[in-house]
């Protein structure tokens, strides 16, 4: 679960699996940014990404978990 959404700063990934990975993909394909999940709540900064669409994907030794798309204000 990923909150909030549509973003403006900050977002937070609260998830069962621990020690996943979320990665983050801008439209293009690129990934943008890439985080260990070490806890069941984590909170990722939105840093220099610009306004738009993104598209994420958290996984756990190679399998995909979860997929979507976040909206950046």
């Amino acid at each position: 679960n990923i909150f909030p959404n549509p973003i403006e700063d900050n977002f937070h990934i609260t998830t069962n699996e621990i020690n996943g990975l979320f990665e983050l993909y801008n439209n293009l394909g690129q990934k943008v940014k890439s985080t260990n999940l070490t806890s069941n709540k984590t909170m990722i900064t939105r840093g220099n990404l610009k306004q738009g669409i993104y598209f994420y994907k958290i996984s756990k030794k190679g399998i995909r978990l979860d997929m979507g798309k976040i909206l950046f204000r």
